[in-house]
């Protein structure tokens, strides 16, 4: 009897430790998967962002330095300091201001610059095959113009799906009190769980350079 019970103990017990290996390989894939840390991946394709920014306000200032077509010039210089303007407006508002109003801003701000590099592009595209063509100036503001439309397009994604993980909420509880809301029993624990939210959200910087 004993000797017939074993085979199925151990049967029983490779089960389990099947079962234990299958969660692990999902915690793995799921809990700490490459887009597990949402505020690594926000960074990453923020620097990726960066570095086509550079490229393509170099290459704007380029456009208007050489001086041929005016509109075109103006075109060029005015999306360099445009990239040069959102570039500093959403690494201020990712690193210091988080409420929910300063998200709503940098996701409209981040739509619209999408779109705008989407125009760029297909402007340059469409000046490529007229008589006067384009020169290399021009055709690097039109190529960044596409990498930045899909990496903004991206970035707004991101920002709408992972918005809980970005905006921190200072005013919550101090909300609460002024509405008259006593808070007593597990209302405090509530309270107290919302205020620790908080603070990791605060304590979590999105490292952007």
């Amino acid at each position: 009897g004993a000797a017939a019970e074993a085979p199925g103990r151990e049967l029983v017990g490779g089960d389990e430790r099947t079962a234990k290996r299958a969660d692990e390989l999902l915690g793995r894939l799921g809990g700490r998967g490459l887009c597990a840390d949402h505020a690594k991946v926000l960074s990453r394709v923020w620097i990726l962002m960066q570095l086509c920014t550079i490229a393509i306000v170099l290459a704007g200032f380029a456009v208007g330095a050489i001086g041929g077509d005016i509109g075109f010039g103006f075109l060029g210089v005015y999306i360099a300091c445009l990239s040069l303007f959102m570039s500093v407006a959403g690494a201020l508002m990712l690193r210091k201001y988080r409420s929910p109003a300063h998200h709503g801003l940098l996701l409209g701000l981040s739509f619209m610059m999408a779109n705008v590099m989407l125009i760029n592009a297909v402007v340059v595209g469409a000046r490529r095959d007229c008589a006067d063509g384009t020169n290399s100036a021009e055709m690097a503001v039109g190529a960044f113009s596409v990498f930045l439309f899909v990496l903004y397009s991206i970035f707004t994604v991101l920002l709408y799906v992972w918005r809980e993980d970005i905006i921190v909420r200072d005013h919550e509880q101090l909300e609460g009190i002024e509405l008259g809301n006593d808070v007593e029993g597990g209302d405090d624990d509530e309270s107290s769980q919302g205020g620790n939210r908080n603070a990791e959200h605060e304590d979590q910087d999105l490292k952007i350079v």
